[in-house]
């Protein structure tokens, strides 16, 4: 009988190399209206980052977060807006 897997992650080390570059390129963007939303911190524990964790799917394949996982990060996107200002 086949089990789903309920665990699948690999090391932050490849996580960080793999955005290495991209995090240099986009934390030399200063403004004040700029917000960073870091997704890893919602994927990625001290030393794991997850795939799928509990059963859950945290990515639909490589690069892309599951319905889940962007569910999250749209929830810290808004809680940083400040609806007043507009």
């Amino acid at each position: 009988m086949d089990e789903a897997i309920q665990d699948y992650s690999y090391p932050k080390e490849t996580f960080d190399e793999y955005n290495k570059r991209a995090f240099l390129v986009y934390d030399k963007i200063k403004s004040e209206k700029i917000h960073r939303i870091y997704p890893h911190e919602t994927i990625c524990s001290v030393n794991r980052c997850y795939v799928i964790n509990n059963g859950q799917i945290y990515f639909t394949d490589g690069d892309h977060p599951s319905q889940y996982i962007a569910d999250i990060i749209v929830k810290k996107i808004l809680s940083r807006i400040d609806f007043h200002s507009f």
